[in-house]
């Protein structure tokens, strides 16, 4: 990789070129890169605060919505890795991982699963506006929270730092975590978008289980790295889905799904489609 810079500092940088331009949306709201790096970096700095720190984990348990990508980056710009677990996995599954994992905090949305009394628990409404008071400072690079605090300094993240931890399906046996390092997150996304050339006027669609590295390395991150806009809607039946994406205007997909649940048999569409295996 001939330059590396992390997904959440290079969206920050579209950030500043195209703030009022639409970042994310889902049936509830959508922000604005401006709005999403804003909020991002609000809930990294209360994760610092609370004793987050550089390869720490961070337990994410969120359906997918705009809530989630502003989580993933917060995490991601407080140099921790994000524990992405499964809404819908049972409370046995997910003990397994969070007790392999050792997160220090979760960002939820929802019904908590059951963690470790020491760990922080941080709340996202729908609009990933987190819990807490937060007031930023005018100094780059710094946040501050609360009144009377020192601004936060957000730390400088390598390619080999930990980006997030994945599960496996557990089809060879025990489910398994694995470690998704910066230049996985880097690079995924700068090969989607010269494969595919993703640019500033796409509009992508994420129909992805929210929990999974495909998720963010291949659909999320490349969109939004390039400026363009990614829609997806919240939990919703297959009928419910193909109407939406008819409706939504986006011009492409990315599915890991059968090929009788591809977007190509969605009458009235004539988007693109890329079929892609998990990484």
């Amino acid at each position: 990789m001939e330059h590396f810079s992390p997904i959440h500092q290079t969206i920050a940088q579209r950030a500043a070129e195209t703030p009022d331009a639409i970042a994310v949306a889902d049936d509830v709201t959508s922000l604005t890169y401006r709005q999403l790096v804003d909020r991002a970096d609000d809930l990294a700095a209360q994760l610092i605060r609370r004793g987050v720190r550089r390869s720490d984990v961070v337990a994410v348990h969120m359906q997918r919505s705009c809530a989630l990508v502003v989580a993933l980056l917060a995490v991601s710009r407080a140099g921790a890795g994000s524990l992405m677990l499964d809404v819908d996995g049972p409370e046995r599954w997910l003990s397994r991982f969070i007790e392999v994992a050792a997160p220090v905090a979760l960002v939820t949305h929802e019904d908590k699963p059951a963690l470790p009394a020491e760990v922080a628990v941080f709340t996202m409404d729908p609009a990933g506006r987190s819990t807490g008071p937060v007031c930023r400072t005018s100094e780059p690079g710094t946040c501050d929270i609360g009144s009377g605090t020192e601004p936060v300094r957000f730390p400088r993240v390598g390619p080999e730092d930990l980006a997030c931890l994945v599960q496996t399906s557990g089809s060879t046996g025990e489910p398994k975590l694995v470690l998704v390092p910066h230049r996985t997150w880097c690079y995924a996304a700068q090969t989607q978008q010269r494969e595919h050339g993703i640019t500033a006027q796409e509009h992508g669609a994420w129909l992805f289980p929210a929990h999974t590295n495909v998720s963010v390395s291949v659909v999320i991150w490349p969109f939004l790295a390039a400026g363009a806009r990614c829609r997806f809607r919240l939990r919703s039946s297959s009928a419910h889905r193909r109407s939406w994406r008819r409706g939504s205007a986006s011009r492409a997909s990315r599915s890991s799904s059968p090929w009788h649940h591809s977007p190509r048999r969605w009458p009235g569409w004539s988007g693109r489609v890329r079929h892609c295996g998990s990484c």
